[in-house]
């Protein structure tokens, strides 16, 4: 996962808390993870802006 601009601290760790719950605990796809992470994100009032969370990309080949 790579972030394409820099942003906030907090919103970073809520997010990356969100994604590796739903790969490893719920074993969902990386893919699938970051997006439903990243709406959870946009439903939330405190990071609801895109800058907190939008910039989050996947690369590579994940297996």
């Amino acid at each position: 996962m790579v972030n394409l601009w820099n942003t906030n601290e907090a919103a970073s760790t809520e997010l990356m808390k969100r994604f590796y719950q739903k790969t490893l605990k719920e074993n969902q796809p990386p893919a699938v993870a970051l997006r439903v992470a990243q709406l959870e994100m946009l439903q939330d009032e405190k990071y609801k802006n895109p800058f907190y969370w939008a910039g989050f990309q996947l690369q590579g080949e994940w297996r």
